[in-house]
Parts: C-alpha cells; structure tokens; sequence
C-alpha cells in the first residue's frame, strides 16, 4: 500500500493541479497497472512512449551518420513536437478532471 501525501494545490482550493494523480500514475506505471496509470496522469505513459521514440530516433540517426562516408555533418534534430504534445496533455489532463469535479462532482483520480 503507498502512501501518498496531500497536493497543497488540492487542499487550498479543492481543485486539481496540472501535476496532481503524477506520484499514483507513476506508481500504479511501475507495478504495471497501465490503465491506472492512464486513469490517474497520463502525462506518464505519454512520458514513456515519448522516451522510446526519442531513443530510436537517436539510434536511427547514429546509425546513418556512421553508414555515411560523405563526410556532410548533419546534427541531431530532437522532435520537439513531443514538448508540445507534453503540455497538451497536461492542459487536458487539467481541464478534463476540474470540468468532471466543478460540473459534475467527479473526483477522477480517487
């Protein structure tokens, strides 16, 4: 059983914070609970899908700049739509789960 201690956010306004559900997301992530994780912050999973590609876009570049002879230097492009994708998510995490609390008395993360 975790334990998870209060988001000051949450206790001063009852509203959610961009991070809130992050620390149980990540948690319920690592026991393999994706669906939990998801359901809590899916800025985690979106984190570890983005971290795989990031990673075969680095090998996939490492691997043609060693098969090419040319001697053209071409640096490495990080894609930074995965930053811009990051913040959608939170802003929609956010949005979604105060919408559900304000409108309809939903607390989606407990």
């Amino acid at each position: 059983m975790a334990i998870y201690h209060g988001c000051l956010f949450h206790e001063l306004t009852g509203l959610f914070c961009p991070g809130c559900g992050g620390t149980r997301a990540l948690y319920a992530f690592f026991r393999g609970d994706f669906i939990s994780s998801f359901r809590y912050h899916p800025f985690v999973l979106y984190s570890a899908v983005s971290f795989i590609y990031i990673i075969y876009t680095l090998i996939r570049y490492l691997l043609r700049k060693r098969s090419k002879n040319d001697g053209e230097y071409q640096s490495y492009q990080f894609p930074y739509f995965i930053l811009w994708g990051a913040l959608l998510v939170i802003g929609v995490n956010f949005v979604v789960k105060n919408a559900a609390l304000i409108f309809w008395g939903v607390d989606l993360i407990n």
